[in-house]
């Protein structure tokens, strides 16, 4: 199957908005789940690279789990820094 090179170049320029992203995020940030958040960036990023060989986002099965696990990770630590954010807590250094 030969791949669209524009679908494999979006995929690359994707791939590495979500490391610069995941990068930024990891040197803003000190806690735990700070840096978890940074590597599920990171991670989704990689995934994109992988899509380009692959040819799609849901083949094979583990793209698909790995893009959905990283979905939820980059959700739930989203989420928890938002509200955090919200409730002015200084430790976070947004």
């Amino acid at each position: 199957m030969k791949l669209d090179p524009a679908f494999i170049y979006g995929n690359y320029i994707e791939a590495c908005l979500w490391a610069a992203i995941g990068i930024i995020a990891m040197a803003r940030r000190s806690r735990p789940w700070g840096i978890a958040l940074a590597g599920a960036l990171v991670a989704f990023g990689i995934s994109d690279i992988i899509e380009t060989r692959t040819g799609a986002w849901y083949r094979p099965w583990w793209l698909l789990a790995w893009k959905a696990a990283c979905i939820a990770l980059i959700l739930t630590f989203g989420i928890a820094a938002l509200r955090a954010y919200r409730r002015g807590r200084a430790a976070l250094q947004l």
